[in-house]
């Protein structure tokens, strides 16, 4: 008799090739990713993957799907707080201090770097994320304009996009050149002296 796939159990098991696959994009690059080490990470054997995914393509999409998703959430979340756009902006670099938050950045970008001209899908997601992304920053700021915690001319959906770009931006320095060589605290001081 067969078994039968408990729902909880198969997306434990989803999440955790996820997880690993993310993991291992971040500290060796897109290019070296194989199923091999995946599963090796996982604690399962290649051919267990392909139960849960048809393809190492389709673990790719899905696992950008997934960090786009957990992304868009996590800017939901403070977005939506009962606070002042100040304090909104804020929240957006405090949670570039978590580690991991910079690491799932960091995918994005690696993602982008190694995948995005080759990939109809993860272009198409990673364009998604950030147009999701500017649209509720942008709320963020066209609150603190029409409040008039801002007096700028500069628009908000700009001041959104110069914020992604300068996030992203810091990102990569950092990773490329090892460490802390850009200070977040210091480019949030930057960002909030708007306000």
């Amino acid at each position: 008799m067969a078994r039968k796939a408990v729902p909880e159990k198969v997306e434990k098991a989803k999440e955790k090739i996820i997880s690993a696959t993310m993991d291992l994009i971040i500290q060796d690059g897109f290019s070296k990713l194989n199923l091999s080490n995946v599963a090796k990470k996982v604690g399962i054997t290649k051919a267990a993957i392909y139960w849960y995914f048809s393809s190492k393509e389709d673990l790719i999409n899905v696992v950008a799907s997934s960090h786009k998703t957990k992304l868009i959430d996590s800017d939901k979340q403070i977005a939506a707080l009962n606070i002042s756009p100040k304090q909104k902006v804020e929240a957006y670099f405090d949670a570039l201090e978590n580690d991991e938050a910079r690491k799932k950045c960091f995918l994005l970008i690696k993602v982008f770097l190694e995948v995005y001209a080759t990939n109809d899908e993860i272009m198409a997601i990673i364009q998604d994320g950030y147009k999701e992304y500017i649209d509720i920053v942008q709320r963020v700021f066209s609150d603190a304009i029409k409040d008039s915690e801002i007096q700028t001319d500069i628009s908000s959906q700009m001041l959104a996009k110069i914020l992604a770009s300068m996030l992203d931006g810091c990102t990569i320095h950092n990773e490329m050149l090892g460490g802390n060589w850009i200070d977040f605290r210091e480019v949030k001081l930057f960002y909030t002296s708007l306000f």
